[in-house]
This record gives C-alpha cells, sequence and structure tokens, in this order.
C-alpha cells in the first residue's frame, strides 16, 4: 500500500464517522464496556481466589475442627443430630489420649469477680500464621461490678444445663450484685404459676426448680432482689462513714424442656409382605 493510498484510507474512515457519528459512538462504545466487563470479571475472580486461598493458608496443614453439627445444616437437622451431647473438656482429653500427636495446651487463670467472662485464644504455627478463637463463660461467686446510683441491676442466673426433662431438677446459680438479699423466685408461662421467697446471705445462692410436666416446652424463671448496698467513691471503694444505699436488682431465664417424653412410636407392619396390583392387605399398627 502507498503513502496516497494510507492518506486515502485515512480519510475515508474519518469521513465516515463525521457522517455517522452515532453509529461510531455505538461502536466504540461496546467495545469499552466489553473490555471493561472482560477486567471486572477477572478481577473479581482473581480477588476470589486470593481470599480462598489465604483462608486456608492461615488454618495451615496441622489444624483441623471438630463440630457437634455443620456449619449451614439445610432445613430441619435429624434426630439424632440435634440430640447429639456438646463437646466438654473430657472430650478434649479422650481426644489427646488417643491421638497422642495432636498438640494439646492448657492455660490457667483466676478470676477475680464473677459474672461474664469473654475468652480469647490466639495460637500462630511456625510460619507466623495465625488463627482465634473465643467462648463466653460465667463465673460462680465473687462480686460483681459494684453501682453507685440507686437503679435497677441486673441478676446473672446461671442454670446447670442447657434442656431439662420432666422430672429433672433445674439447679440455678444466682449471682446477685449486693449482699445480704430478699428475693422472690416466680416461675411465669403465660401467667404465674409459682412463687417462693428466699434469702441471700452471699453474693451467690443455688435455687432448685422441680420440672414438671405441664413446664413444656419451656418455663421462664425470674428472680427479684431488694436489699441493701454499701455507697462507694468513683473507684469502686465503700465509703465506711456513709449509710448504705437502698438496691434492687431483676434477672430471668428460660428454661428449655422439649417435648421428648410426649412423641409416640408408630410401628407399621403389613400381614402380606407382597400383593398384586389391585390387591387388599391389613396392616398392623402398634404405637408406643
Amino acid at each position: 500500500m502507498t503513502r496516497d493510498q494510507l492518506k486515502e484510507n485515512i480519510g475515508i474512515a474519518f469521513d465516515s464517522i463525521r457522517t455517522q457519528k452515532a453509529r461510531s459512538f455505538l461502536t466504540l462504545l461496546g467495545v469499552v464496556i466489553g473490555v471493561a466487563s472482560v477486567i471486572i470479571v477477572a478481577s473479581i475472580i482473581e480477588g476470589l481466589n486470593n481470599d480462598v486461598i489465604g483462608r486456608i493458608q492461615m488454618l495451615g496443614s496441622k489444624v483441623f475442627f471438630i463440630m457437634r453439627v455443620q456449619n449451614t445444616p439445610f432445613g430441619r437437622l435429624p434426630e439424632e443430630v440435634r440430640l447429639r451431647k456438646y463437646f466438654n473438656y473430657d472430650d478434649a482429653v479422650a481426644i489427646r489420649e488417643s491421638c497422642p500427636k495432636v498438640e494439646f495446651a492448657t492455660c490457667t487463670f483466676e478470676t477475680t469477680q464473677g459474672g461474664q467472662l469473654q475468652i480469647t485464644a490466639s495460637i500462630s504455627d511456625d510460619e507466623g500464621r495465625k488463627n482465634q478463637s473465643e467462648i463466653t463463660r460465667w463465673i460462680g461467686g465473687g462480686r460483681g461490678p459494684v453501682a453507685r446510683n440507686v437503679e435497677q441491676e441486673a441478676v446473672q442466673l446461671i442454670p446447670n444445663a442447657e434442656k431439662y426433662q420432666p422430672g429433672d431438677v433445674a439447679e440455678l446459680l444466682v449471682q446477685s450484685p449486693f449482699f445480704p438479699a430478699e428475693g422472690i423466685v416466680t416461675l411465669r408461662r403465660g401467667g404465674l404459676v409459682s412463687s417462693e421467697r428466699f434469702t441471700m446471705d452471699g453474693p451467690t445462692h443455688t435455687l432448685r426448680v422441680p420440672i414438671e410436666d405441664s413446664y413444656i416446652p419451656n418455663i421462664t424463671v425470674q428472680v427479684d432482689l431488694v436489699g441493701a448496698a454499701e455507697r462507694t467513691d468513683d473507684k469502686g471503694n465503700p465509703l465506711a462513714d456513709l449509710p448504705k444505699r437502698p438496691a434492687y436488682a431483676v434477672g430471668s431465664l428460660t428454661l428449655s424442656v422439649p417435648p421428648i417424653s410426649r412423641r409416640l412410636s408408630v410401628e407399621a407392619t403389613p400381614q402380606e409382605s407382597r400383593l398384586e396390583p389391585g390387591g387388599k392387605t391389613t396392616i398392623d399398627l402398634v404405637v408406643t
């Protein structure tokens, strides 16, 4: 192609763009959108790949998880899964004894106050990759944080189990922000079921609630306390030269009583093991 032919072709191209501006603009817009879409999709895929690889690398090759149920179950869990026991310290000891190559670490510490405690554990492997886990526990005994103003305070109720059945006796650890105190425990389920008075001579007290069949599927326990607390300064130190201030506190807890005892087992047994089309048989039902 000669120089004159090249100039002629360029001139024809510019003349076409000038005479057909709308078509030229749409063509250019389509090219820009197409290139941008390819770049955006490639960036998203690359970012997702890097995120997945990073999460896997954070876990390391020596970390595995044991769970009671899967993280994202679909639909209602089977009964055998829902009735699985929760993991405890004895399970961790059993894993350590049966798997000697599994690393097992313990730590101990003392608490100065009772109440809710959040425990955070952080670890890192040989390559510096970190992992972290948190757990919340209630600490009985001791005194909770002090309060200076005359306002409703919170009573902590700690059950000895997550679920109960009729015939069980639920033991509730009551932690009061002040003592001595006079209290009343009420059971509520669509109204007042029962009430009982008790006295707290220390910071904690154990209540025993017999579980009855009428409490299915749950029963609410409420504790109301009244008494007097020491007046404190800004740092929480008691002021012995001042009279005690009035104090009251309230706490409630719902106890789960699933209807396991009310389930029926139905067994159906046909008298004939095989039937022809249009045939009839009798089915024996056994309900226990």
